[in-house]
């Protein structure tokens, strides 16, 4: 669950193309307004200013009838699953998204040459000569220690304290793996590595970390903020050690083919995910890359399919985030496409109005089991 210092233009592989009619009803809540939802039912106003208030209704609710009316696009069976997407901005700190032992470069070297693993063990003399030359350890013979990375043995111990156990997640410029930390009782925490070493890279990395430590640190922090529990360098690359968290809300809704959240879990998660944006914004922060990946489950379990046990939320990958700076922006185009808010796309100029732009975004994706705006070509 943390994203990793992505390129600013937040590229994407385009996804499976979606039934055209769902075009024509996204655009027809209006007709739905004022739908019943039941007794008890804790809704939302629109005011005369056009603000919205949250849990304030009585009888009635503008996300129930959003709710009604998405759902009404399709049957369930008509829906076409999305293709598979890996996000490019960054990876998530869940815990289920490797259940796979990453294999040895040995054995992997065997396989595309058509030789057996064994043969590899022929090549520990010359590895271990080469050990004593480079910092980065050979890779192992099959049947001996892992390699997560040439940089990264499981059972090594990040500085003295983050035993290695296995990968978590991997983005464009970083991978999250788990580690046992060995100074806290032996809890599991997800600690962000630097993948690629150049100077840019590194740069971007520091930014993430200095902008880390004033969003973990400062007073009045909600919880549903990811929180950075430190940061330190291992063989020049930078790490940041996380809570471990569960998946993603696009990771949890693909688990569970694409069905609809329940109305009352996506209320909960979405009112989380305003006050954390709202906490962003008030440090005159903007986070730039707010999309279903970049909202963490705290738990990945489910109380029955497409319906999350808990709904606590972490806001997490700030590697893109950006200072309202007077002097302008980092980066004219920021977002991820298919969240990006039509004043970037027009090359007008952006501030946090783009952060709120993406979270309706995220709103109907997760009430319909598909994107609004499915593009492949901003």
């Amino acid at each position: 669950m943390f994203g990793f210092g992505s390129p600013r233009a937040s590229a994407r592989s385009p996804r499976a193309a979606r039934s055209p009619r769902a075009a024509r009803t996204y655009f027809g809540f209006g007709a739905k307004a004022g739908a019943e939802e039941g007794e008890g039912s804790k809704g939302a106003d629109v005011g005369d200013d056009g603000s919205v208030n949250l849990g304030a209704g009585k009888g009635k609710s503008w996300l129930g009838s959003i709710g009604q009316s998405i759902r009404s696009m399709s049957p369930r069976s008509s829906r076409s699953p999305r293709s598979e997407r890996k996000s490019e901005s960054g990876a998530s700190f869940s815990k289920s998204s490797s259940s796979e032992a990453p294999s040895s470069a040995a054995t992997s070297s065997a396989h595309s040459s058509g030789k057996p693993a064994a043969a590899s063990s022929t090549a520990a003399p010359a590895a271990a000569d080469a050990s004593a030359k480079n910092a980065v350890p050979p890779t192992p013979p099959s049947g001996e220690a892992k390699y997560l990375r040439p940089h990264l043995r499981v059972g090594d111990a990040l500085k003295g304290r983050y035993e290695i156990m296995h990968d978590i997640s991997t983005g464009s410029f970083g991978h999250v793996i788990a580690c046992r930390d060995l100074g806290q009782n032996g809890r599991t925490v997800a600690v962000k590595v630097q993948d690629r070493v150049e100077a840019k890279y590194h740069k971007d990395f520091k930014i993430e970390i200095d902008i880390l430590e004033v969003v973990s640190k400062r007073p009045g922090r909600p919880e549903s903020v990811v929180e950075m529990f430190e940061f330190f360098e291992h063989l020049g690359r930078w790490c940041i050690a996380f809570e471990t968290l569960g998946p993603s809300l696009y990771e949890f809704q693909k688990t569970h083919q694409f069905r609809p959240y329940p109305l009352s879990a996506v209320r909960d998660i979405i009112r989380q995910s305003i006050e954390a944006l709202a906490y962003v914004h008030s440090l005159e922060l903007v986070h730039t890359d707010i999309k279903p990946e970049n909202i963490c489950l705290v738990s990945g379990q489910a109380r029955k399919p497409g319906a999350p046990a808990s709904t606590k939320i972490r806001l997490i990958d700030f590697g893109t985030a950006e200072w309202c700076a007077k002097d302008g922006h980092r980066n004219a185009l920021v977002s991820t496409r298919q969240y990006r808010a039509p004043e970037v796309v027009m090359g007008l100029g952006w501030n946090h109005v783009a952060d709120l732009w993406a979270i309706g975004c995220v709103v109907i994706e997760m009430l319909a089991g598909r994107q609004i705006f499915p593009t492949v070509s901003l």
